[in-house]
């Protein structure tokens, strides 16, 4: 890792000894841990390995590659676009989107605003939406252009060009990451609210044994 740094260039003092990911084992994850988990929010997590290793691939869409760096760009100026049309720590805003990298610009957007947000489908009936939106509280609804709902604010995702990262203080695993609601199928749907620190739980539980693959994982 040494030689690779070497070879690279760069001043002497920011020359890497460890690669990335044992960075992140071993000296950044023991500063943040409170047993079981990381007391960090995910969104922080995810930063985290942006600042390392900015060109590292986060996601694979239809043979596209998009990097940590660009994600946290992109996320980062929803995030301060949100928080300027008036988002707070707390709040919850749903989320309407196609299953596009925007969706995961958007998730990690609202959570960088300090909210959770709130997923809904285009194929729901619109009462059910509705009834989604006004029962979780959602502040906004943000979605993609052509799918509108009437009586809640959008920040649209195109004027989100604020430059800067969000700055909301003192967060933690124990804030609420996202509101998940129920079929409905025994009565209306109920909405089930969960923390940044239940899905870091799950990570640890199955971080063994998710250890040995190196690439992309289809798991329930």
């Amino acid at each position: 890792t040494l030689l690779d740094a070497i070879r690279a260039g760069g001043p002497v003092e920011r020359l890497q000894i460890l690669t990335v990911a044992d960075q992140y084992e071993f000296l950044e994850k023991p500063w943040r841990r409170r047993t079981p988990y990381m007391d960090l929010p995910l969104d922080r997590q995810i930063d985290q390995v942006a600042a390392m290793d900015p060109g590292r691939t986060a996601l694979i869409f239809h043979g596209k590659r998009i990097s940590f760096g660009e994600l946290k760009m992109r996320s980062d100026r929803l995030a301060v676009h949100l928080i300027r049309s008036g988002a707070r720590r707390g709040d919850v805003i749903g989320l309407l989107m196609a299953r596009t990298p925007t969706m995961i610009v958007g998730m990690l957007a609202i959570l960088k605003a300090g909210c959770a947000y709130l997923p809904v489908l285009a194929s729901y009936p619109e009462k059910r939406i509705s009834y989604m939106l006004e029962n979780g509280g959602a502040k906004f609804l943000l979605h993609e252009p052509g799918i509108e709902l009437p009586d809640l604010p959008c920040p649209g995702l195109a004027a989100a060009e604020a430059e800067g990262a969000p700055a909301v203080e003192d967060r933690t695993g124990e804030d609420l990451m996202y509101v998940l609601y129920t079929s409905g199928s025994t009565g209306q749907p109920k909405g089930v609210m969960l923390q940044h620190r239940a899905l870091e739980n799950l990570l640890v539980g199955i971080e063994e044994i998710m250890a040995p693959s190196a690439g992309p994982v289809l798991c329930s």
